[in-house]
């Protein structure tokens, strides 16, 4: 088994009373890119400035490879950073700005120049070698910041929100850059959001933090499609929730009275007993829209979202509000819609937070 590029054993970190981090471990095999999704205050840029040596641990250790760097300053880590703020150095242009790292390190010249003209090359930025930061545009400061970042060949690469400052168009063309060099240079990273379309679109694996700690930890489509819990499964995608009560158990399967009396089946996420109150999840893409003795519910059309490839209904149901996504079609505000769904599609979690 291939030993991990990077560990995380029981990192706790306290501020006052409050556990900030509190007792995380992690295991990031190399070339791997993990996201820390999570909100705000959950713990994600603690452990990340932990990793990077800024702030130190109460309790636990951190191992790059096999070496234990729990109590390394930052500059003997050879960790690769990229910020929010992407921290350029305004007095030096392209070039200098990428080479700082190989200079601080003592490589030589021929060496320097050669690694520049790699990472100008592949960040797409020939004939802007020259240009002052001021010079460039939010999305060329970023990819000048990853080279920097990259060019010294760093077994991990951090990168905390470093796209929150974009507009969506040019944030999607940066994830597409970083996606790119991520496969081509098979990089370890570790990247913090609070965004989960960017985790979803980024990641390798997410581990999705609440109150300093991780919750869950799978692949993006692990974690759509079977949330563990109701708050990833809030987190992670858009979620419609319906209250109801528990009917009658087979195994895993549930039959849920809805809160208009309606039966209906789902898949059981955790123990449950017949009367407990629940939570029944569905993607608004799971949701069909029926006609006749397929629907389980009937809704009327409050609002159309026309979201470019498809459309999101929003509608008002005897059980509760229902989000829909459906392809294109001529539904209007207003509108009487037959709801139905597949019982493997619905979720079932104990009622509450």
């Amino acid at each position: 088994m291939a030993e991990a590029a990077l560990s995380l054993n029981a990192l706790t970190r306290h501020y006052g009373g409050s556990a900030a981090v509190d007792g995380v471990s992690l295991s990031i095999a190399p070339g791997e890119f993990v996201t820390l999704l999570g909100p705000s205050g959950s713990g994600k840029t603690t452990i990340l400035r932990m990793i990077a040596g800024f702030e130190r641990p109460d309790g636990g250790s951190i191992h790059l490879g096999s070496r234990d760097i729990t109590h390394a300053e930052p500059e003997r880590r050879n960790i690769g950073l990229v910020f929010q703020s992407y921290a350029l150095f305004p007095h030096m242009n392209v070039a200098e700005n990428i080479a700082f790292p190989l200079r601080m390190r003592g490589v030589p010249a021929a060496a320097r120049e050669a690694a520049v003209a790699r990472m100008v090359s592949m960040m797409r930025m020939t004939g802007l070698e020259r240009r002052m930061p001021r010079q460039l545009s939010g999305g060329q400061q970023q990819r000048v910041a990853l080279a920097r970042a990259l060019v010294f060949e760093p077994p991990v690469l951090l990168m905390d929100e470093p796209l929150s400052a974009l507009d969506r168009q040019l944030r999607r063309e940066v994830q597409s850059e970083i996606k790119r060099i991520h496969q081509s240079l098979g990089v370890t990273i570790v990247f913090v959001t609070h965004d989960q379309e960017e985790a979803m679109f980024l990641s390798d694996r997410i581990a999705v933090m609440r109150q300093g700690r991780i919750v869950e930890l799978g692949t993006p489509a692990a974690l759509y499609a079977k949330p563990a819990s109701k708050f990833v499964a809030t987190f992670v995608g858009d979620a419609n929730f319906l209250a109801g009560t528990i009917a009658a158990l087979d195994g895993n399967v549930a039959s849920v009275r809805l809160s208009n009396g309606t039966l209906a089946q789902g898949q059981a996420v955790a123990t449950l007993a017949v009367g407990q109150d629940v939570a029944c999840m569905l993607r608004p893409e799971q949701i069909k829209l029926e006609s006749g003795a397929g629907a389980v519910l009937i809704g009327r059309i409050e609002l159309v979202n026309f979201l470019g490839g498809a459309l999101e209904l929003e509608c008002t149901t005897p059980a509760g509000p229902l989000k829909i996504r459906t392809a294109t079609g001529a539904y209007a505000t207003g509108d009487t819609v037959h709801l139905g769904w597949s019982p493997a599609d619905m979720r079932i979690y104990v009622a509450g937070p």
